[in-house]
């Protein structure tokens, strides 16, 4: 029985670590990826919109994760560039210890950056991760008489880029979904195991919960 057992364990491992080197050293994520990366060329816009995570860290200043960092980067990339000359903060995920939402900590760090803060507006109207969907709609409805969204570009990662897409389309006629850089295509197997990851959830229940929730 002993034996049995250790066999078990020794084939586990060796599956789990053939599993692993599947997903760092072959070209599996990469296609994996490709099938949820949605990235049009960015045009001239009433407004950028910048999609946060939803994982912030919660400390007492309110610390903004790597994701949604990126995507700020790349909005602020796409306003000096002169694409729009209006960014909203989208971020209803309340950091408690902070006593603010992830888009007025978006704004606070966009003010540092020297952008004049009445260019820059706050969407988070519904609190809470689960409400993501619903903030998203919201602020179509909201800003609707100030900016046309069907010439808006939407900020996000690469993993939520069709989703987001899918989700615009439904209510806009040509959405312009731009994401940002994929920084965990680089060679740090740590990145690259979390880009599998949130790829995988993605595809596993990401976009099936949205399909079922007739949001697409």
């Amino acid at each position: 029985m002993l034996i049995k057992l250790k066999k078990v364990i020794i084939n586990i491992s060796l599956l789990s670590n053939i599993a692993l080197l599947i997903i760092l050293f072959t070209p599996l994520t990469e296609s994996l990826y490709k099938l949820v990366w949605v990235c049009d060329q960015p045009q001239k816009a009433d407004v950028i919109v910048i999609l946060s995570s939803c994982f912030p860290f919660p400390t007492q200043k309110g610390v903004l994760d790597f994701s949604t960092y990126m995507r700020l980067e790349k909005g602020l990339e796409l306003y000096r560039l002169g694409y729009a000359s209006k960014i909203i903060a989208f971020g209803g995920v309340w950091i408690h210890r902070a006593e603010k939402t992830t888009g007025q900590v978006m704004k606070e760090k966009l003010i540092l950056y020297d952008v004049p803060k009445e260019d820059i507006f706050v969407q988070d109207d519904i609190i809470g991760i689960s409400k993501y969907y619903d903030n998203l709609i919201l602020l179509l409805n909201k800003y609707k008489n100030q900016f046309d969204f069907n010439k808006a570009i939407f900020v996000t990662s690469l993993e939520q880029s069709y989703r987001i897409k899918k989700c615009l389309k439904k209510v806009l006629s040509n959405p312009i979904v731009v994401t940002s850089e994929p920084f965990e295509l680089s060679l740090d197997w740590g990145k690259r195991f979390q880009l599998f990851r949130r790829v995988m959830n993605e595809i596993c229940f990401g976009i099936p919960e949205f399909y079922l929730k007739g949001r697409f």
